[in-house]
């Protein structure tokens, strides 16, 4: 079941390089040297914050390549995250019935984001948590630097090493999807996403095999997010967060 989906996905995901490829020649024609991308000011953040009004789609119709995706690819995209999502996460493939009751709650219009809190606020996690598993050197510095590279916020270092392992990624994955939360636009958020993603991908720790997780420039991933509804934005940042964190914490 694993493997096949994530060939599906991957497959349909693919398809988004040549829609990606326009959208980078439309945006590079609209942009001046003084209108290069650059990092948005990242906004400040309300604890637990879940409301996602401040999101507009602005994006080009004719380039939504998300929206012209059909229902059997759209379950595909479902099934693939589903599986990705337990074992980056959990460690391991879901259950039948877990992924039966996860992938049908998107279909119905769930949102990844609430598919994956539910992993993350479960009991099997919070045992997780509980656990004296230490953070590496390298969880610890990497959680350092995109705190204060993505996201504005600093903690020391004596301090986060005193967090279990498990709990660090929580929290800062849980920033992000806040601060996602808290752009004033759909621009800031594409325009965060493509430093994020750029940044991830640089990381050498992981090598990524799907093409939309290595396009290569920050341009390319600002204008892939433009066609991509912002919860899956956000799983995107969740999957690659959690990929990051856990081969680092092998090292």
């Amino acid at each position: 079941m694993g493997l096949t989906s994530f060939q599906a996905e991957a497959g349909i995901v693919d398809e988004a390089i040549d829609f990606v490829k326009g959208l980078i020649g439309k945006f590079s024609g609209e942009t001046s040297k003084s209108d290069e991308l650059k990092m948005p000011v990242i906004p400040k953040v309300v604890s637990n914050a879940k409301d996602v009004s401040g999101y507009k789609d602005d994006s080009d119709s004719d380039h939504d390549f998300y929206k012209k995706l059909s229902e059997s690819q759209r379950k595909e995209l479902s099934v693939g995250f589903v599986n990705e999502l337990y074992q980056v996460v959990l460690g391991r493939e879901p259950l039948y019935q877990e992924f039966q009751g996860k992938v049908s709650v998107l279909l119905q219009g769930g949102s990844r984001e609430g598919v994956y809190r539910s992993l993350v606020l479960s009991d099997k996690y919070a045992g997780f948590e509980q656990t004296n598993t230490e953070p590496s050197e390298d969880v610890v510095t990497f959680t350092i630097q995109f705190l204060g590279e993505y996201l504005d916020a600093s903690l020391e270092k004596e301090k986060l090493e005193n967090f279990n392992f498990y709990t660090i990624k929580r929290f800062l994955i849980e920033r992000c999807l806040e601060t996602m939360d808290a752009f004033p636009s759909s621009q800031s958020i594409h325009s965060w996403f493509a430093f994020v993603s750029f940044g991830l991908e640089s990381n050498k720790s992981v090598k990524w095999s799907q093409k939309h997780r290595k396009l290569g420039s920050k341009e390319s991933y600002y204008a892939w997010g433009r066609g991509i509804p912002a919860d899956i934005l956000k799983s995107e940042v969740i999957l690659k967060l959690h990929k990051v964190f856990n081969e680092l914490q092998l090292r």
